[in-house]
């Protein structure tokens, strides 16, 4: 079997793809050692290739682009305490003559008046709203509607948190969702569900109230956001994963950037939450029309559903293969959920593979949370940080930075690469630099320190999909997602460190995470142009290949 896995890396990935698209769209007439014979065993790596291509055709692309539009729900749901929770602690004036007498004292002891309307002067004294202050701040906040400020400001972060505690607890219900009931099933119902909690959550009155409606908006969100990536990565053939992926991280930065222009358009926080409602309802389109995975099917031994989902793609493609003359060779797997599990201790490849990116996942999500949720404590303007952080985010892509480093040093050491550099930036973002009033030092470092962040979790996914095998992928895909969501329940609580020692050692700490994961993620076996295992056994193959790989 070790043979077939490394013949067929050989054949898909290491001589050229001879059907570059036509005019119109259509696949050209493929040479004869490249078509698919009557009667041939085909595995489905090799159907998949050969019925879309190994180059970006117009067609694919488009389909790419529309069938991923659910992606964006999660970054327009994590982003919604940033804007509709942001507590502007500069814009309030005073009411009461207790405040009055502040402001006076204040300024006979030659002070700015700017420097009196803060954070320290509103809880140090414990000033009440609509008795003592009145807010000035023309967006609407329920962080200042109920108070969420001062001594109960940890309720906020809790409105943060709870959102990730729903998250973890939504991928660990994935795992034993996507590979038993399907991708597509259960992306559709958690997408339905997400948008009408996320509906519901812009016309409630009271904070309890969002708590949970936040940890069910976590719970649905990040299993579309699995099920989108799932049948992205099994859609797609060999030669097309990288790019692929990289476009799939672009709707992230899509997300975060519709989820900004939003919420700087609008001025009630409740106009906020109810225009991303009807984004969400309107994703769900594409999962509508899209097919289940024939990975999955053939896995399931539904081959004739496979055979049916094949021909609605050689049609889509213009790609005229007789489906029903070809053989399939897959291996079925039947296992439970329980079964799946036993299988990480039978094949423990897979679970040391599962276990080092299941914490590389951890400590990115910490480091990269920690930076979204900090801005306020940064102090500085969280619109600005936000759009120029995403901007050079998105400079990876455009620039070809992340597409090309993969393909010349390969998943691994590219992923290794990225985590190493955050981590120095962070060491360098210790250093004390002065510069103009409102800006930092940290800040500009954490903007600079943006496409190496994309690009780990662009690489990241990448590689955790590659290295899980079909008839585990869903469950580890979700459990990759579990990881990520623990470290961003612990991102907002990571950022109160800003208000209890300097900011600028804060950094130190956040560049340990980067670091260990470049050492994990050197340790996982490479799986650059090869075929995506269907079966624990293959992920054993891989990484025999990649141990005599090495020896030659």
């Amino acid at each position: 079997m070790t043979k077939e896995y490394d013949r067929l890396s050989d054949d898909e990935n290491h001589k050229p793809q001879e059907n570059n698209d036509l005019e119109d769209g259509s696949c050209p007439e493929q040479p004869e050692e490249s078509k698919l014979i009557e009667g041939e065993k085909v595995q489905v790596e090799q159907i998949i290739n050969r019925l879309v291509g190994n180059t970006m055709s117009r067609k694919y692309l488009g389909l790419l682009l529309f069938g991923i539009l659910p992606y964006i729900t999660s970054p327009l749901l994590v982003s919604i305490p940033v804007y509709a929770g942001e507590i502007q602690y500069k814009q309030w004036d005073c009411l009461s003559d207790k405040c009055h007498t502040l402001l006076s004292n204040h300024t006979l002891s030659n002070l700015t008046t700017s420097s009196f309307y803060t954070r320290s002067t509103l809880c140090s004294n414990s000033l009440q709203r609509d008795v003592d202050f009145e807010w000035t701040a023309t967006k609407t906040s329920y962080a200042t509607e109920w108070d969420l400020i001062c001594d109960e400001e940890y309720k906020g972060r809790n409105l943060m948190s709870f959102f990730f505690i729903g998250a973890f607890l939504g991928v660990m219900t994935g795992t034993a969702l996507f590979d038993n009931l399907g991708r597509r099933n259960v992306t559709m119902v958690l997408l339905v569900m997400v948008a009408s909690a996320t509906l519901a959550n812009g016309l409630i009155r009271s904070y309890t109230a969002m708590l949970g409606l936040r940890v069910v908006q976590g719970f649905c969100s990040f299993i579309v956001l699995s099920g989108v990536q799932l049948m992205a990565i099994e859609f797609t053939p060999t030669g097309l994963r990288n790019i692929a992926t990289v476009i799939l991280s672009c709707y992230w930065a899509l997300g975060s950037t519709t989820s900004l222009g939003v919420c700087y358009g609008l001025q009630s926080w409740r106009h906020m939450i109810l225009v991303k409602a009807g984004i969400m309802f309107a994703t769900f389109i594409p999962m509508l029309l899209a097919p289940e995975s024939p990975r999955f099917q053939l896995v399931k031994g539904k081959e004739k559903d496979a055979k049916d989902t094949f021909k609605k793609m050689a049609v889509l493609f213009n790609n005229p293969i007789d489906i029903d003359a070809l053989q399939f060779e897959f291996k079925e797997y039947q296992g439970n959920y329980f079964g799946q599990l036993k299988d990480f201790v039978k094949y423990p490849a897979m679970l040391k593979n599962t276990l080092l990116i299941f914490f590389c996942y951890m400590l990115l999500a910490a480091v990269s949370y920690s930076r979204m949720y900090g801005w306020n404590s940064l102090g500085v303007n969280v619109y600005v940080s936000v759009l120029i952080t995403t901007v050079i985010g998105l400079s990876a892509t455009f620039t070809g930075y992340k597409y090309f480093i993969v393909e010349w040093l390969g998943r691994r050491k590219a992923l290794a690469i990225n985590f190493a550099i955050m981590s120095l930036l962070h060491l360098i973002g210790m250093i004390k630099v002065q510069l103009p009033e409102g800006w930092s030092w940290i800040q500009v470092m954490l903007m600079v320190s943006s496409p190496f962040l994309s690009s780990c979790w662009t690489i990241t996914f990448l590689f955790a999909s590659e290295l899980a095998p079909t008839s585990h992928r869903g469950m580890i895909v979700c459990l990759n997602s579990a990881a990520a969501r623990i470290g961003a329940f612990l991102a907002p609580y990571l950022t109160l460190l800003y208000n209890e020692m300097d900011m600028n050692y804060v950094q130190g700490i956040l560049a340990v995470g980067p670091a260990i994961a470049a050492v994990l993620a050197f340790s996982c076996p490479d799986t650059s142009r090869r075929p995506i295992p269907s079966t624990p056994e293959e992920v054993g193959e891989l990484s025999e290949i990649e141990e005599k790989q090495e020896k030659a």
